[in-house]
């Protein structure tokens, strides 16, 4: 259940999107699983309008997917923060999502002044930052006409 699922969630394609949750949707039928399919088609397939909120092929051109920063985030602040607790009150999580929001800000903030150079990226941007403070000459660009330009390099040795 869970790969059809995400095989629909993922699908680019509306028409095979159509056809992967006709094809779902008769499956659940058969299947005699009533009460699931009566939770997805009111919640999911509400209208077109609840489809394009989460489906994939209404949001291929976004750039973003913003559900799993959304869900991990959320994840974190059960898991991590609120210790699977089922009654919290309504200051004590607002506090906790202050703290958390708080950590990662200051967190997002320590890797932009200091990257870390374990990953790939990072290690190709400081290779190149260090072979452009090496460099021994200094270009000038000047307008010589109206949007054309020429490159005047000075040597220093």
């Amino acid at each position: 259940m869970k790969t059809e699922m995400k095989r629909i969630l993922n699908e680019t394609n509306k028409e095979r999107f159509l056809q992967l949750t006709n094809a779902y949707l008769e499956k659940l039928q058969k299947a005699n699983e009533v009460e699931f399919l009566n939770y997805f088609l009111t919640y999911y397939f509400l209208g077109e309008e609840r489809i394009e909120m989460w489906a994939h092929c209404h949001r291929k051109n976004a750039g973003i997917n913003t559900n799993m920063a959304i869900e991990s985030f959320n994840n974190l602040l059960k898991t991590n923060k609120l210790k699977r607790k089922v009654k919290v009150t309504i200051e004590k999580l607002l506090d906790t999502i202050e703290d958390l929001v708080d950590i990662k800000m200051w967190q997002r903030i320590l890797n932009i002044e200091r990257p870390n150079a374990n990953n790939y990226q990072d290690r190709i941007i400081i290779k190149s930052h260090r072979k452009a403070e090496a460099m021994k000459t200094d270009v000038n660009v000047f307008e010589k006409e109206e949007g054309k330009f020429y490159v005047k390099r000075r040597q220093f040795l």
